[in-house]
């Protein structure tokens, strides 16, 4: 400026003005000229000329006039570049603003940010580092205008490169040349570089005292940037700073939300679960309480559960299933059981391997059949420590939580119901036991008493009852065997129980062979087991089934004393013998036989000779010797020789002892049949 406040420039512009010697004061087209230029925003050059106009000769002073009205037009002009640029850096904040109110996405809000700060500063290229949770680290967010992907991959510790810098200091820095500005802790000119970014401005993202990030705007070239557009930057950062915090607290928020909408849930889940719970308790408990037998437990099951269900005891008989199970359903589910072959050896290992998971954990456990048919649930039916039976189920849709949770409340009520029955048969058989002690003890008793007690178990001592005594091969086995004769009984009519060590059963309707042949083969299916069976009878009233019992303990007896465990006879299968021996323990039986049979059984063994049955052969024909030859085939003479050598085998007075050594011969005869 002048030392009088006004311009001072030079003539000579325009060399055909230069012989002017006195300045031409601008008329008024002149200043409507100068106007215009200002309205049209004409660059520097065209003032220029409009100056040269209006002066002449050189180092002369422009009139006043002349200067003031060019600086004013050039205040004006620029004014208004200043105005029009600060209106567009507010509408920038504006919609920044606009954005942080309307955009949830927080990428978006960023990229809309630096898309701004990248056109209002007119830079190459724009972008935002975050820094880590643990605050050592800053990396790229969003970025416009980069031509590589090094800078997107980049971490930067604290105080490293221009990031760290600002997100260490929180404090604006920019720097016209990167590579060469020594201020700079420089790891990453490499990456740098191979972008081309030369002036580089960065300010803090600030959230009070807190830098969240940094906020650049760079360029391809070396640039100074100016306070105002550091300004606009900051600016600019501050309101990604409220972004990044307002996506922080919406994502609290809608976590929070989120926790509270799953805990609702859950808990309207679990009173849904409580109160069908509820009801399917009620449910069986009224049905328990109404004396409901397991089917109309089941019933209840499957129609709360819209399934097909099926309950096995430990033996897996069936116990109950529900009346509208399909019957190829239920030969499905009797062939997994049964581990029929039609399933295969591997889907009866898998059947296997689920139920043994579901005793395992006490938990309902799912077998996944082939495609076609409906997947299985095993629940198990646990009573403390024992694991007495199996809730088999089965729908086209699979079990929720807490259908799977009903099904095993299901399960608890029928243990309450077995054990509830197996209570009473407890009771039951303790009653039958003291009955039986009475009907067969040998003390005296009041008949009448005995004839009541027994007609209120529903039997009538009038008829006629088959006696069977039966012992265990292996005494673990009692249990087992006693519940086969009960079940036996059940269906044939009778009493069961334990009397005097042995297993009893009074069978109605049956001869003792038949009783005999019938308790065998049930303990043998129901209970997996072996016994030893004596069966007589039969009788009725006290004094005959006293007598049959007698008979039917001697055979058992006379059975176990031969050695003959798990075999089954009656009186009339043993004899005589079996009065003469009914009561002499097994050494002794053999002792006789040795002493009166040994040397003739060892013969045979050693010679392969029958020495013994030519001696019963002999007894049979009442020692006439022809008729024994006849029944055995031979000569007579060859029967005389064989005679020979019995006497010098046992000794040739032995003809003296014909009965022991008849008996000795039969009993060995039994003992082989038997």
């Amino acid at each position: 400026m002048h030392p009088a406040g006004r311009l001072a420039v030079t003539w000579g512009s325009h060399p055909q003005e230069a012989h002017m010697s006195t300045p031409l004061v601008p008329d008024a087209d002149a200043w409507v000229d100068l106007l215009r230029m200002l309205a049209e925003e004409a660059p520097d050059a065209f003032f220029t000329r409009w100056l040269s106009r209006h002066g002449a000769g050189e180092s002369r002073e422009l009139p006043s006039v002349v200067v003031e009205g060019y600086e004013l037009a050039r205040r004006t002009r620029d004014n208004s570049a200043r105005r029009e640029r600060r209106e567009s850096e507010l509408a920038a904040l504006f919609a920044t603003a606009g954005d942080l109110s309307s955009l949830r996405d927080t990428d978006r809000v960023l990229t809309a940010i630096v898309r701004r700060a990248r056109a209002l500063l007119v830079s190459d290229a724009a972008y935002i580092t975050l820094i880590d949770k643990g605050g050592d680290v800053t990396t790229m967010r969003v970025e416009v205008g980069m031509q590589t992907s090094a800078l997107r991959t980049m971490r930067l510790a604290h105080g490293t490169g221009v990031s760290g810098m600002v997100a260490k200091t929180g404090e604006p820095f920019w720097t016209a040349d990167y590579l060469n500005d020594r201020r700079i802790v420089h790891v990453i000119d490499d990456i740098v570089a191979e972008e081309g970014l030369t002036g580089i401005l960065g300010v803090p993202l600030l959230l009070g005292n807190q830098v969240l990030g940094v906020l650049f705007a760079a360029d391809r070239r070396s640039r100074a940037f100016a306070p105002d557009e550091v300004a606009l930057l900051t600016s600019l950062g501050n309101h990604a700073a409220i972004a990044l915090n307002n996506a922080r607290m919406f994502e609290e928020s809608r976590a929070a939300l989120a926790e509270l909408t799953q805990a609702h849930a859950a808990m309207k889940t679990h009173a849904e679960l409580v109160e069908k719970s509820a009801l399917v308790h009620d449910r069986l408990a009224d049905l328990i309480l109404q004396g409901a037998e397991m089917a109309g437990v089941v019933d209840a099951l499957a129609d709360v559960l819209a399934a097909d269900v099926l309950v096995l005891g430990p033996d897996d008989a069936e116990l109950a299933r529900s009346a509208s199970m399909p019957t190829g359903i239920h030969a499905t589910l009797r062939a997994y059981v049964d581990d029929r072959s039609e399933i295969g050896i591997e889907e009866g290992e898998r059947w296997a391997e689920a139920r043994d998971q579901a005793f395992r954990l006490g938990r309902t456990a799912r077998f996944d059949t082939p495609a076609g048919s409906q997947d299985v649930w095993i629940t198990p039916i646990i009573a403390g420590t024992e694991h007495f039976a199996v809730v088999l189920s089965t729908r086209e849709s699979a079990f929720s939580e807490s259908e799977k949770r009903t099904l095993e409340r299901g399960a608890q009520v029928t243990a309450l119901l077995l054990l509830m029955s197996r209570s009473l048969a407890a009771a039951e058989q303790a009653v039958r036991g003291e009955l039986l002690d009475d009907l067969l003890g040998s003390y005296p008793v009041d008949e009448a008493s005995v004839r009541r007690r027994a007609e209120l178990l529903g039997v009538d001592l009038g008829a006629d009852f088959a006696v069977v005594a039966a012992r265990p091969v292996e005494q673990a086995q009692r249990a087992a065997v006693l519940h086969a004769a009960t079940l036996l009984v059940a269906e044939l009519g009778g009493i069961a129980g334990e009397h005097d060590g042995s297993v009893v059963c009074l069978l109605a309707g049956l001869s003792a062979d038949q009783a005999a042949d019938r308790v065998a083969t049930g303990i043998a299916e129901v209970a997996d087991a072996g016994a030893t069976v004596g069966a007589a009878g039969p009788g009725h009233a006290v004094a005959g089934l006293r007598a049959a019992y007698l008979d039917a303990a001697r055979c058992e007896r006379i059975l176990l004393a031969l050695g003959r465990w798990g075999a089954r006879a009656t009186p009339r299968d043993l004899g005589i013998y079996g009065l003469l021996f009914s009561g002499a323990p097994r050494d002794q039986i053999e002792a006789f036989l040795d002493d009166r049979l040994g040397p003739l059984v060892r013969y045979d063994a050693g010679h392969g000779t029958d020495l013994v049955a030519t001696l019963r052969a002999y007894f049979s024909a009442a020692g006439n010797v022809a008729r024994a030859a006849e029944a055995l085939y031979l000569h007579p003479n060859t029967l005389r020789q064989r005679l020979t050598r019995i006497g010098e085998l046992i000794g040739k007075d032995w003809a003296n002892d014909q009965l022991e050594l008849h008996v000795a011969v039969r009993i060995h005869e039994i003992i082989r049949e038997i």
